[in-house]
């Protein structure tokens, strides 16, 4: 959020160039959008409000616990077997509300969050809950995670976007939450009543499209005691991979030899043209950042180029026949798109001013229109 002034020094005088650019924003925006100059940093004024807004709202959800919350969750797992084989997981639940109504549980995929999550509706039974996901691939994991009836479903777009009011919920657990932006958590907060806030992801998975730091940064705000990190991975028993994805998520401190593992164990290869091969037509690559010459922009650029099909511009963006495509969430076209639904360009008509496409979607529509 706060670049060192130094870093911008070599494109000129840091104070004009700061004036110059504000003086070019809408006037309604400028108060959110300007950038400042303070104590040797640049920063953009919004940015830096949602920041403070998100960690007020955490610390004080943080202020105060469940009283008697320990015992009662150590008697409600020694009365039943709830299917929770794991010992930390148990710790966990004993004391995840026992001094704050805010609980961080951070970890890996494949560490059990889910699960997690999960057992935390197990317990929360009586409470009417609401789950959120940046995605919906996402929504329906915790769906099949999450057991209980007296739950509600949705992607965060739909849910701040949604028409009708809202009641207020017991449980609220946000999933994802390092691609969730600092916007869409403060309206998701302006927007929902709740007693109990649940907020799970991984602060090394890709981060949100739009700004968003305050995953990262929120257990530095909150007592430790309601902090949870998960670590034991549970989608492999292999030695050597466990060894190694230790060492990438704490590289700076354990990564020395990283290099001599990934050798030894073949698990890295020299890229050619074979990257750009067509090996599957619904085949994905992992992408680390946005940006960069391996981030998903230059990637995906590089791959529509093996697309012999007639380019068709809009702006900045560039199109052709047989593109795939991904949907954001949409109420205009609930339920028959919804977020990461997959679909494939087929026909493009362009006109002075105007862009119409053709997709086929990656869906029956006989599921939404029987017959």
């Amino acid at each position: 959020m706060y670049t060192s002034v130094e870093e911008f020094k070599v494109f000129g005088d840091v104070a004009e160039l700061i004036k110059t650019y504000n003086s070019k924003i809408y006037y309604k925006h400028r108060d959110r959008r300007k950038l400042v100059q303070d104590k040797g940093h640049v920063f953009i004024q919004g940015y830096e409000n949602d920041t403070v807004a998100i960690m007020k709202k955490l610390r004080e959800c943080a202020s105060a616990g469940i009283d008697g919350y320990a015992e009662s969750a150590e008697k409600w797992l020694g009365d039943h077997d709830h299917g929770i084989d794991d010992e930390g997981k148990k710790d966990a639940l004993k004391r995840l509300f026992s001094q704050s109504k805010v609980v961080l549980i951070y970890g890996a995929a494949g560490t059990g969050k889910s699960t997690m999550v999960g057992h935390i509706a197990q317990y929360f039974s009586d409470k009417k809950k609401l789950f959120l996901a940046q995605t919906n691939s996402a929504k329906n994991n915790l769906e099949r995670k999450v057991s209980d009836g007296n739950s509600i479903f949705r992607t965060i777009s739909s849910h701040v976007h949604r028409r009708e009011g809202d009641s207020e919920y017991g449980l609220v657990v946000i999933d994802e939450c390092s691609t969730v932006s600092n916007a869409d958590l403060l309206n998701v907060m302006k927007e929902t009543s709740f007693e109990l806030l649940v907020l799970v992801g991984d602060a090394y998975q890709i981060e949100s499209i739009r700004f968003g730091n305050w995953f990262t940064i929120a257990r530095q705000f909150i007592p430790e005691s309601a902090v949870f990190e998960l670590t034991s991975p549970y989608r492999t028993d292999d030695i050597s991979l466990l060894e190694f994805w230790g060492k990438v998520r704490d590289v700076r401190r354990d990564g020395d030899d990283l290099a001599e593992i990934i050798s030894k164990n073949g698990y890295s290869t020299t890229l050619d043209d074979s990257l750009f091969e067509h090996f599957n037509d619904d085949g994905i690559i992992l992408c680390l950042n946005y940006d960069g010459l391996y981030g998903v922009s230059n990637v995906n650029h590089f791959l529509q180029s093996r697309n012999s099909n007639p380019l068709f511009v809009w702006h900045a963006a560039t199109y052709k026949v047989g593109d795939p495509v991904l949907f954001n969430d949409s109420e205009r076209f609930s339920p028959v798109i919804y977020n990461n639904l997959k679909g494939w360009i087929v026909d493009i008509s362009a006109k002075p001013g105007r862009i119409q496409f053709e997709v086929k979607l990656d869906r029956s529509l006989a599921e939404i229109w029987p017959s």
